[in-house]
């Protein structure tokens, strides 16, 4: 699907693995619990969404849009999120381990006790993050912008 849409349907906890949904809308959809692991969801719009256990284990999120959005307890792992926008999201106790987070924009989001071991985050920016209690051990960083607003080279 391209260019589709799922509006207001209740996707609540439903298997989209595997699925090629690029720039799908998905207004006033439920949306807490669905797999979409190993989805293409390029350039989707998820801004101010409830994504609370969403699955997006390795899919492929370049350019998606997540600022806003609630993602507590999501599972990013090892997903390419290229130029995805999280900033003022709540990534609280997410899973971003191994995740691709090349030219990111993290500014002001929250990702305590997010998992992060093995991200890479070059090119990033998180500007005002709050990364409070995160694992961070073994994440990459290159020229990223850090809370305090300094580069890391």
């Amino acid at each position: 699907m391209t260019e589709a849409g799922l509006n207001r349907a209740n996707l609540t906890k439903a298997d989209l693995s595997k699925t090629y949904l690029r720039k799908i809308t998905l207004n006033g959809s439920h949306l807490s619990g669905v797999n979409f692991s190993g989805a293409d969801l390029t350039g989707i719009d998820l801004s101010r969404k409830l994504l609370t256990g969403i699955n997006l284990a390795e899919a492929l999120l370049n350019q998606a849009n997540f600022s806003g959005a609630y993602l507590m307890e999501a599972n990013l792992r090892a997903a390419n999120l290229t130029k995805a926008d999280f900033s003022n999201a709540y990534l609280i106790s997410a899973n971003l381990s191994h995740a691709c987070l090349h030219q990111v924009n993290l500014t002001k989001a929250n990702l305590s006790k997010a998992d992060l071991r093995k991200a890479d985050l070059t090119g990033a920016n998180l500007r005002g993050a709050i990364l409070a209690g995160a694992d961070l051990r073994g994440v990459k960083l290159m020229a990223t912008i850090l809370p305090n607003g300094k580069t890391y080279h």
